[in-house]
């Protein structure tokens, strides 16, 4: 049996616990014999004389009698030579394993892909030839196992032997056999980690086997890293390559052929897996600059190349018909090894593939009748299964021209004019682009179109020069079936070199509109807060940009008030001085000028770029009618509300006049409270020796108002108590709530041990006195459940609540008061039975 499986995952731990196992069975016919290669053992690790005379000793040892039997004979016949003879070893083997006297045999043979090739072959094909004679017959006594890496050699050999049977520890969808072994591997030593939280344990172990992707070796390392290391380490380590693997990698590439380093260098730079299929068509086409890699298989079918990567590639491996290294992180160690020239090389080599096998492209392929890949996705299908390669190659060329330096483009004209100057090819392949990146494909691309998409600023600059076939002057504007520009899509993809390169050519006009969104270039660098692109714009002459407004949602804006509501503060400063823009600054948008829209979602530096340029600073939007100051309240953005303190003349008190609200009522009833501290406190400073009126006077308007954010802050005050009043009627907070039906004021002042709950006006009514004359039930009841409360209290006339609800028909609240006082008689007569109507009209 030949148990295959890539670098790590476990081959060498299964050997050794397989012989463990067989040791322990105590069954004297069942013998086993092993050996462990390691190529780090350079004096006998690797050859095939030293395992063959291993094995030849472990045998003896265990049966002595086949050292009498059969080699002491045989080292008569022909002495020392025998023990560098593989040949001769291996018939003394094989006629040992076939001793009719002693029984099976268990052979195990680890990490024999640790050979070098030709020692493996000599090997194997020595047993072979031995046991596989005129009859055929295998060692009929021998059960042979042999663990190793992917290998051609060990597989050609296997292949020769009648019975043998080929385990491979990834299923051809990718499945890995150890996944089991592995999680349960993890679950044991993090359950063990006494430095982790409990609670934290089952996510580490998940996200460690998802991590471990089938790597013995990785875990192994990782898991002894994070148990050295405190919790706060977790992901540091996990980003990082445990020792082990980067040693694992180094071996790989050390032995690896040079077809096999060509193979790995390509993997490591592609854009995303590859498939099988697709491989194989990179390898066969005509002109492919990989054809180095017929030596790897021959023929370069799916097939053909399946089955050398499964059995004879030990980075690689397959999952799901693409090709992946066998753990994640290789490309990252690769990475560290190699000088950055090696893939820069192997790009320009990939981006060569693309463009070859986007111009052999037949002419019978066109583009698919379809804007999105959804309304066409059979044909697209079909497509892809007629031509493998096309979705990666129109995909991804431009990706690796870019990553193979700024001269590749110039290095690969004459495949990308052949692969452009063609209308098929070139929308076919910009569909597939579009199609990939889950974008609309979008008709009537021209090759500077695509040029400027990819941003290939070499190869347009040089066009514009004339060092290759010039572009003509009429193409410079050509629109596509949107009615996008060139330019248009330099400034849309952000390619500033390329906007800059197409400003300086005379033939560029920069005022053509797009059809959908009617923006030009210019008005779409504003519109994206690209302040670099904008900055381009304003350097040329101004006769040539037409600055418009904008457009959205039906709603039309200037520049500078875009760059304001969107937060674009470095294109703001940038716009300000220009004479251009200057009439923005107090045009209203959206029925708000830009400093009200920066105030209003907290924009402080686009704020104070407005206040230094002049903005007026208590400009009020025309909807709700608030300043800057209010809206940034009222929102709660606090730096805002302090740079604008900075400003004496903003006006602090400015009131609104639908609810006729100040900055610091609105933060209050926003909950913002420490904004709403900070605004009192400047107001104070302002009010000087009138700062304690005026806090009386906020005091009972939130009372009356029902202001309790604001009521609330005005009470912890210094020198401001409940019953604090200014009022002409001495009137309370509490008086106020109670005749206004402030239920949640009352029960706030109600629970205040400073507040008097009986206090009295000029006409000596009580809080009770005036919720019973307005009717409000809720507030009489609270008032009545404290023990505080004066039921039977008069006022200057001689009426009691009761009276006073009876007055004005609140029958509610006389049932409430009936049976907790009496009424007392009036001084003009009796006061008449609960129902009827009232002699005494109420007091003013």
């Amino acid at each position: 049996m030949w148990l295959v499986g890539g670098p790590g995952i476990g081959k060498t731990v299964l050997a050794k616990y397989l012989i463990k196992s067989l040791q322990q069975r105590g069954d004297n016919g069942k013998r086993t014999i092993y050996f462990f290669c390691d190529r780090r053992r350079k004096k006998d690790g690797y050859k095939a004389v030293f395992i063959l005379r291993s094995l030849i000793y472990q045998c003896m040892t265990i049966a002595e009698c086949l050292g009498k039997g059969h080699v002491k004979p045989t080292y008569d016949t022909y002495g020392p030579h025998l023990l560098k003879n593989n040949g001769k070893l291996a018939k003394l083997f094989v006629d040992m394993m076939s001793d009719p006297g002693q029984g099976e045999w268990y052979c195990i043979i680890d990490a024999l892909d640790d050979c070098e090739e030709e020692e493996t072959k000599i090997l194997l094909e020595g047993i072979v030839a031995e046991s596989q004679g005129a009859d055929g017959e295998y060692p009929r006594f021998l059960r042979l196992l042999i663990t190793s890496r992917p290998c051609g050699a060990i597989r050609s050999a296997i292949c020769n032997l009648k019975n043998a049977k080929v385990v491979h520890f990834t299923d051809p969808a990718g499945k890995q056999l150890n996944e089991a072994d592995i999680a349960g591997y993890i679950s044991d030593h993090v359950r063990e980690f006494e430095h982790y939280p409990e609670e934290k344990k089952p996510s580490v172990e998940k996200q460690l086997v998802e991590k471990a992707s089938g790597s013995f070796t990785w875990t192994i390392s990782m898991i002894h890293q994070l148990d050295k290391k405190p919790p706060d380490w977790y992901y540091k380590l996990l980003a990082e390559i445990p020792s082990g693997m980067e040693t694992m990698v180094a071996r790989i590439i050390d032995r690896a052929k040079p077809e096999s380093l060509l193979l790995i260098q390509l993997l490591a730079v592609v854009q995303r897996p590859m498939s099988v299929t697709e491989l194989a068509t990179l390898i066969a086409m005509q002109g492919s600059p990989f054809d180095d890699l017929f030596a790897l298989v021959r023929p370069a079918s799916a097939i053909a190349i399946r089955d050398k990567i499964r059995f004879g590639e030990e980075s690689l491996k397959i999952c799901d018909d693409e090709i992946m290294f066998f753990h994640p992180s290789m490309p990252k160690q690769l990475h560290k090894m190699w000088a950055e020239d090696v893939f820069r090389e192997m790009h320009l080599r990939v981006a060569e593939a693309c463009l070859i096998y986007l111009i052999s492209i037949d002419d019978s392929h066109h583009p698919l009748q379809g804007r999105r890949k959804a309304d066409c996705g059979a044909e697209y299908k079909t497509l892809l299964d007629a031509l493998p390669l096309l979705e990666y190659a129109a995909a991804h060329w431009p990706t690796h021209l870019h990553f193979a330096g700024p001269d590749s483009a110039s290095r690969l004209w004459l495949l990308l004019e052949q692969s452009l100057s063609c209308y098929t090819k070139r929308e076919l392949s910009f569909q597939v682009y579009r199609f990939w990146h889950h974008d609309d494909y979008i008709e009537g691309q021209s090759l500077l179109h695509i040029l400027v998409l990819h941003n290939l600023t070499s190869i347009v600059r040089r066009l514009f020069a004339g060092d290759l076939q010039p572009v003509p002057l009429c193409q410079v504007n050509d629109s596509d079936s949107t009615g996008r520009t060139p330019l248009w899509w330099a400034v849309k993809k952000r390619h500033k070199d390329m906007v800059s390169l197409l400003l300086k050519h005379r033939g560029v006009d920069c005022n053509i509109q797009d059809r959908e969104a009617k923006m030009s270039p210019p008005v779409l660098a504003i519109k994206s807060g690209f302040t670099d692109i904008v900055q381009l714009f304003l350097e040329i002459e101004s006769t040539r940009v037409s600055w418009g407004r904008l457009k959205s949602n039906g709603a039309t804006f200037t520049p500078l008030y875009w760059a304001a509501t969107s937060n674009f503060e470095d294109l703001v400063v940038l716009l300000l001085p220009q004479k251009e823009f200057s009439q923005d600054l107090e045009e209203p948008c959206a029925r708000q000028t830009p400093l009200v829209t920066a105030a209003r979602n907290g924009y402080s530096g686009i704020v104070m770029a407005l206040l230094r340029a002049g903005a007026r600073r208590n400009t009020t939007d025309d909807a709700e009618r608030l300043s800057a100051f209010s809206w940034a309240a009222r929102n709660g953005h606090k730096e805002v509300v302090d740079r604008l303190l900075l400003y004496q003349d903003v006006d602090i008190y400015l009131r609104d006049p639908k609810l006729d609200w100040n900055a610091f009522q609105w933060a209050a009833a926003h909950s913002h409270e420490g904004i709403a501290s900070r605004i009192l406190d400047e107001m104070c400073r302002r009010w000087g020796t009138q700062a304690q009126q005026r806090c009386i006077s906020l005091l009972l308007e939130a009372a009356e108002r029902s202001q309790l954010g604001a009521l609330n802050i005005l009470l912890r005050r210094n020198g401001i108590m409940p019953d604090s009043t200014n009022r002409p009627d001495v009137r309370t907070a509490l008086s106020l709530a109670a005749e206004n039906g402030q239920t949640t004021i009352v029960q706030r002042l109600i629970g205040d041990k400073h507040t008097n709950i009986n206090s009295v006006d000029k006409d000596r009514k009580t809080p009770l006195m005036w919720a019973a004359d307005k009717g409000h039930v809720q507030i009489v009841e609270l008032l009545l459940r404290s023990t505080r409360i004066h039921v039977d209290a008069v006022d200057s006339k001689k009426r009691t609540a009761y009276d006073w609800a009876l007055m004005q028909g609140r029958s509610e609240v006389c049932r409430l008061l009936a049976g907790m006082q009496r009424p007392l008689e009036h001084r003009g007569g009796p006061i008449r039975a609960s129902g009827s109507s009232p002699t005494a009209s109420r007091p003013m």
